[in-house]
């Protein structure tokens, strides 16, 4: 038996040979008869076959010799260059408001909490206590859940405002080319650094429309 078990086994490594073999010449067939993207001939064989498979993987975007600085680099998306975010965070609704002055904003957040008192806190306060029955209760309980919800409306506005002047202190910022698949930390150029560094500090000055356009004036 222990013979034809190696016969066996010797035809079985002969029939694999023979199909990588045909794997192997289909391969070069498909790329073009041996040819590579450049027009450079390939040699046949294993070796062959590991040359298309090098010649034939695209380049990657990230392979590219960039100079992974912060708002000079491609791959850093506009939106997400710390100057352009604060302008963007000035812009959007309810956050600009903590760029206001303390009186106005105090103003501002009345106006938020009055809203919220109106509608929806009283009446859903009154379907528990009627106006007329318990009208104390149903003021407190009004009172209650527009001040719950003022109180989350400043976190939001307190995170949000937080993780930019983060962004805009730092001297290493994380950035995604175009998803969460390809983020890539990025350090900032001494001017950029420089000039991040005083917006944070004044964080009221207003962030301009193209930040980086000075550092190409020279």
């Amino acid at each position: 038996l222990a013979p034809l078990r190696y016969e066996k086994d010797d035809q079985s490594s002969e029939e694999e040979a023979e199909r990588l073999a045909n794997l192997d010449a289909q391969l070069n067939a498909f790329l073009g008869a041996g040819m590579g993207p450049g027009g450079a001939a390939l040699d046949g064989g294993e070796g062959g076959a590991e040359a298309s498979f090098v010649a034939a993987r695209p380049a990657s975007k990230r392979g590219e010799a960039k100079s992974k600085l912060a708002l000079q680099d491609e791959a850093v998306p506009e939106s997400q260059q710390p100057a352009q975010e604060l302008e963007d965070l000035k812009e959007a609704p309810f956050f600009s408001m903590a760029a206001l002055e303390d009186a106005d904003f105090a103003k501002q957040i009345g106006i938020v909490y009055g809203a919220l008192f109106v509608f929806p806190s009283l009446p859903i306060s009154l379907i528990t206590y009627p106006l007329f029955e318990a009208p104390i209760q149903a003021i407190l309980s009004a009172n209650l859940g527009a001040t719950v919800v003022t109180f989350l409306f400043l976190i939001r506005l307190y995170v949000g405002w937080s993780y930019v002047g983060d962004r805009l202190e730092k001297d290493v910022g994380y950035y995604e080319e175009s998803g969460w698949y390809d983020g890539f930390l990025a350090v900032k150029p001494p001017e950029v650094a420089q000039r991040d560094q005083l917006l944070y500090q004044l964080f009221n000055v207003a962030a301009p429309s193209d930040p980086y356009d000075y550092l190409s004036e020279d």
